[in-house]
């Protein structure tokens, strides 16, 4: 297909070619909307477009709408159809500029000749319907103008007719560039962090990468906060040792697991250095607590701690020894989240997250019950291996809500001596405690570390202990989009949008039950782009983020007559009946729509 080419001029009359997208619309609404109003007028569905936003892009009230290759409807069809919507302030294609994709608003710049009067300008302004939106003090007689109707008088048109005019030195369009979509940090072990490309971490970094206001605390051994990663400004807020009784939360010597964890969930990225966390624009909260001489007493105050001092999120990778049998909740420990779950952020609640172990055992069976994990209140985290199957040490049980990539038993098989192989074989880069003292380098007789010489990080970190502050990233991420869900709110995003990995299993405790629940997976393998969408749909307490099956009929041309088969959350809870079927939707994805009745007729864009 021949793309079309439009052009301006230059001040020496030269023309700039620009050539128009074959698939890509820019949108401009007269007045702030919605995306679910323009979802409207476009009749299609995620299969067939998708939008691109940016907080940029929003303020000046246009989103980029990418129609997917399997649309058939011809392209100014579509356009004419949205230049009827009275929402609508201008619809023109994405152009190019070499390389460059640009958008032509509404706006553009004349610089007119010494010799021209003002009257001149005030009547040429007129005859196009042009309003001056500012004279710039830098640059004599230049102007940012503003076409009234882009429609009729179209911007790159404008500018030509205003250069052959005569009357201005030249005339062009103020263009937007739109920079490259996807974010990816310049990190060099980066590519080796093969967890955030499994949970989309890239995606959802398009949309944030972490507000510095959501901090996460990190209950755990030691955390090296003078580690190149945690160096950014302001990065380490109400740090606290609660084992010596200080403000001082460096590890001791040979603790490496806190600094390890702190990076899997919000190491800072794109800084040229080592490697990314899952919410690298968040702030850390470093708690010293995990160590031989801890306390029931101490482990409630640095929960209250944490959600006393600001902490959004609060990860714990430790629990109760793997193997040692029955361990009970205490009455302290429970007294301090159920504090920091009611009355955290506000009274919001904090998000609270545990390991769920790594003894290949049930979290709530009475010979093995882990009462952190299984507690209700909590986030319980299980493990999945490179291979999207159950990391052979990962604890199980009813209470598990989610799981997130980690290694596995067959990875690095020496740290799983007697747990069953799973056919895994990588492990997590995240940072190490500086120096000598952390895991690389490894120990005499095991194998080489894969980070190589970057002894500041490793390569074979894993366990629920990754897990749970992967997942911890990902909740705070969907606190940076939207800061004022409740914590109950946020653990339903995450569930909700949790891809069912291993749905084909057929174990008794593995399979997926009725409700969407696995025990080995919980309701499945955290998603960040999803949990991200769903947080920006902005769901109301109440409603249910589902997913839906729908058969389309058609009835003549381009309608269609579709038939809901099911409309179901994602964890399919038995109360939902029929008749609360309701579905939710916000810029990204999910509708926002009470279907009753459960058919009606669509005009698609095919």
């Amino acid at each position: 297909m021949t793309r079309k080419m439009d052009f301006y001029y230059t001040a020496k009359g030269e023309k700039v070619l620009l050539r128009a997208s074959d698939d890509t619309l820019a949108i401009a609404y007269r007045d702030p909307a919605p995306a679910k109003e323009l979802r409207r007028l476009i009749r299609g569905d995620d299969r067939l477009a998708r939008f691109i936003t940016s907080p940029e892009l929003e303020r000046r009230r246009i989103v980029l709408y990418k129609r997917n290759p399997a649309a058939t409807v011809p392209l100014e069809r579509l356009i004419t159809r949205l230049r009827r919507s009275p929402r609508i302030r201008y619809v023109i294609p994405l152009y190019f500029r070499g390389e460059t994709p640009v958008v032509v608003s509404d706006e553009f710049i004349a610089a007119f000749r010494a010799d021209t009067a003002r009257d001149a300008i005030d009547r040429l302004n007129r005859a196009h319907g042009v309003r001056i939106l500012e004279q710039f003090d830098f640059a004599p007689r230049t102007f940012l103008l503003q076409i009234a109707d882009p429609a009729a008088n179209p911007t790159l048109e404008t500018t030509r007719r205003y250069f052959e005019s005569g009357l201005v030195e030249y005339a062009e369009p103020n263009l937007i560039k739109v920079m490259a979509a996807k974010w990816v940090p310049n990190d060099p072990l980066y590519p080796r962090q093969w967890h955030l490309a499994r949970v989309r971490a890239e995606a959802a970094w398009d949309i944030t990468r972490g507000d510095p206001t959501v901090v996460i605390a990190i209950l755990d051994e030691g955390i090296d906060i003078d580690h190149e990663e945690f160096a950014s400004a302001g990065k380490i807020t109400a740090g606290y040792d609660f084992l010596d009784g200080d403000a001082d939360p460096r590890p001791g010597q040979g603790e490496p697991h806190g600094t390890a964890v702190a990076g899997v969930a919000t190491a800072d990225g794109d800084n040229g250095r080592g490697v990314s966390g899952m919410a690298p624009g968040c702030r850390l909260m470093p708690i010293r607590l995990v160590g031989t001489a801890q306390t029931d007493a101490q482990e409630a105050q640095a929960l209250r701690h944490a959600a006393d001092n600001g902490a959004a999120v609060i990860n714990n990778s430790w629990g109760p020894t793997d193997g040692s049998g029955a361990a009970p909740l205490p009455g302290i420990v429970r007294a301090a989240i159920d504090h920091a779950t009611r009355n955290g952020r506000g009274g919001l609640g904090c998000v609270v997250l545990f390991a769920a172990g790594n003894g290949n055992e049930s979290i709530s069976a009475p010979a093995s019950l882990d009462g952190y994990a299984s507690y209700h209140r909590v986030i319980a985290v299980a493990a999945c291996n490179d291979r999207d199957r159950r990391s052979g040490y990962s604890d199980f049980g009813p209470e598990i809500d989610l799981c997130a990539p980690s290694d596995g038993t067959s990875a690095l098989p020496h740290f799983w001596v007697g747990m069953p192989a799973d056919g895994s074989s990588l492990g997590i880069f995240t940072t190490d405690q500086t120096g000598v003292a952390g895991y690389n380098p490894p120990p005499p007789g095991t194998p080489a570390d894969p980070a190589g010489v970057a002894i500041d990080y490793t390569g074979t970190f894993g366990g629920t202990s990754s897990a749970a502050p992967l997942a911890a990233g990902v909740a705070a991420l969907t606190l940076s989009i939207a800061p004022n869900l409740t914590r109950e709110q946020v653990q339903y995003v995450l569930e909700a949008t949790a891809v069912k990995i291993d749905a084909d299993n057929n174990h008794p405790l593995g399979r997926y039950g009725a409700n969407g629940h696995s025990q080995w997976y919980g309701y499945g393998r955290v998603d960040a782009l999803d949990a991200v969408r769903g947080a920006r749909s902005s769901v109301a307490e109440g409603d249910h983020i589902q997913y839906l099956r729908v058969r389309l009929h058609r009835t003549e041309g381009n309608r269609f007559l579709s038939g809901v088969l099911q409309a179901v959350d994602a964890r399919r809870r038995p109360q939902d009946t029929p008749e609360r079927r309701f579905i939710r939707s916000g810029p990204d994805g999910f509708l926002r729509a009470e279907l009753t009745p459960l058919t009606a007729e669509a005009d698609v864009d095919r």
